[in-house]
């Protein structure tokens, strides 16, 4: 492995490892506990079958696909509402367009670091020129989810992504 990629797999890992994920007011109250994860695909064998399964990512290498998942409780004794979850898009990564998924929630995205929010067919971006262009999944720095429902008391939910290591 090239020291340029050693340092591409330190930094993704060290990212993932701080906690990617920031919410709304609902967290600083004490009522949402956030729990982040990073997991690659591997073949292993098991009982004699060679299966496919996400594993914790400990060791990535450049084209890797990740996978982000961040679980939401609700830690408190009342229903939690309003409930934004923001995830940047780690640095040496793309985002795989459509990969975002969260159940009953709206999705959307920021191309300058999370000041504005939309969906991706309305993100413009600027050439070189200084022209507006669509932004492509390269140009995502951010993206954010809105749980539409409320969060029953112990009740978890989930909401993920995919990005591939450059």
């Amino acid at each position: 492995m090239k020291t340029n990629n050693k340092i591409k797999v330190a930094i993704i890992l060290g990212a993932l490892l701080v906690g990617l994920t920031t919410l709304d007011a609902t967290e600083k109250q004490g009522h949402i506990k956030v729990q982040s994860s990073v997991e690659v695909l591997s073949t292993v064998v098991e009982k004699g079958v060679t299966v496919q399964k996400l594993i914790p990512a400990t060791k990535v290498l450049p084209n890797t696909l990740l996978f982000y998942k961040n679980t939401f409780t609700n830690i408190s004794d009342k229903a939690a509402d309003n409930i934004k979850l923001v995830n940047p898009i780690p640095s040496h990564t793309l985002y795989q367009t459509g990969s975002a998924f969260g159940k009953n929630s709206d999705i959307t995205f920021s191309v300058n670091g999370g000041k504005d929010w939309g969906k991706p067919e309305t993100l413009l971006v600027f050439d070189k020129e200084g022209n507006a262009i669509p932004a492509t999944a390269k140009d995502y720095t951010h993206i954010r989810w809105i749980y539409k429902r409320s969060l029953a008391p112990s009740e978890q939910q989930s909401v993920s992504f995919q990005a591939r290591l450059l």
